[in-house]
């Protein structure tokens, strides 16, 4: 049964102390401060894994254009895309040529569409993108990669299990991608994971 996170006011971070605390089932503070350091190496892990930043920003993306005589799309590399505030064209010696949205180009979803010319990086894309508020799975995935960590750091480094009765132990066999991120927590991600053509 899923647990009901609290959801942030503004997202800044994709899990908060609170929102990890109740998903481990820690009502205490006596593991705040181990919880704290750990959960901005989980967030870092996510926002790896997914090939973007998540939490909503403004970014500056320097794209190639296909075909000025055709429609065709800017791939961008954060999102999901809430506004782009200006698409600017290379001249030769700057970025000044100011496209207008309707005439040159149309922000379609996830996808910027217009008439794009031809070249290496000649279009500067200032937008945002990003959650304002972290959707509830993303931040059930982000609290399931902290306490993967908290429970890696409560044993030695490499056993993966250990046993008392006629001491046994075995050690890890992961990369440090699926030892930091759960097979459950990849399933809610993958949908988030920015795909490249």
């Amino acid at each position: 049964m899923p647990v009901e996170l609290p959801v942030p006011a503004a997202a800044t971070a994709l899990a908060t102390l609170e929102a990890v605390k109740l998903y481990m089932g820690i009502s205490g503070t006596t593991q705040d401060a181990k919880l704290t350091a750990i959960i901005p190496a989980a967030e870092a892990a996510v926002k790896t894994y997914c090939d973007q930043n998540l939490v909503s920003d403004t970014y500056t993306d320097y794209v190639s254009g296909e075909d000025s005589y055709k429609w065709s799309f800017l791939a961008l590399q954060q999102r999901p895309i809430t506004s782009v505030t200006s698409i600017h064209r290379w001249n030769g010696a700057d970025y000044i040529t100011a496209l207008v949205e309707i005439d040159d180009y149309r922000v379609n979803g996830d996808e910027v569409l217009g008439r794009f010319v031809s070249g290496w990086q000649n279009h500067k894309v200032i937008y945002t993108a990003g959650y304002t508020t972290i959707p509830d799975d993303l931040q059930q995935a982000t609290c399931m990669v902290v306490k993967s960590l908290f429970d890696r750091s409560n044993k030695a480094a490499g056993v993966a299990s250990e046993k008392i009765g006629d001491y046994a132990y075995s050690l890890a066999n992961e990369t440090s991608d699926t030892a930091t991120i759960p097979a459950e927590a990849k399933l809610i991600l993958n949908k988030y994971k920015r795909v490249s053509l």
